[in-house]
């Protein structure tokens, strides 16, 4: 009976406390006198915050080469609630392999016809992205060899659309290597 009395006592204190406390979060009101005609000013504030940018994307893309390369389609998803653009910063081969390529123009090579030694230096990675998924799409197509950042397109509110990696290097292997590159994507709101 005491535990019962003691647990009673907590919850009337407790809605009583609550009860107590001013539940508005109206700023103070203001009293107008007047006659007909009378005008208020009634001052109105908002806050505004800042879109939050999201985008679903692979964490990491994987290539092969057996005799061609073999580069992968990957998909862009953006979760924002407006348009998006979507410009590739760099694209460039990194350290990290059993292979550190350098990045050339993809005309700059005749790709069958390189030696082990120039097969095993140089490469053209590029992407572009997919124009009937994306609104505005570069027609062109991204090189590691670009300097400049270069736009891919705009993607609408919720939707997705594949970037396609291309990639041109020699023929000539004499064991398997593994070689790196980075991309580097920057979103903004349209």
């Amino acid at each position: 009976m005491k535990y019962i009395l003691k647990k009673l006592f907590i919850i009337v204190t407790v809605v009583g406390v609550l009860l107590g406390l001013p539940l508005t979060a109206f700023a103070d009101d203001t009293t107008k006198t007047g006659t007909d005609g009378m005008e208020a000013n009634v001052e109105v504030n908002g806050s505004i915050e800042a879109t939050t940018i999201s985008i679903t994307h692979p964490a990491t893309l994987d290539f092969s080469v057996n005799g061609s390369p073999l580069a992968p389609l990957f998909s862009v998803k953006n979760n924002t609630l407006v348009s998006i653009k979507v410009t590739a910063v760099d694209l460039s081969s990194t350290t990290g392999g059993t292979l550190t390529f350098t990045d050339v123009n993809e005309a700059d090579k005749i790709w069958s016809n390189l030696s082990l030694t120039d097969s095993k230096k140089y490469i053209s990675l590029k992407v572009i992205a997919n124009p009937s998924e994306w609104t505005n799409a570069t027609e062109t197509a991204m090189q590691a060899t670009t300097t400049e950042p270069m736009v891919l397109g705009e993607l609408a509110s919720l939707a997705t659309g594949s970037i396609k990696l291309d990639i041109a290097c020699g023929k000539a292997f004499d064991q398997t290597y593994t070689a790196k590159a980075a991309l580097i994507l920057r979103f903004n709101i349209v």
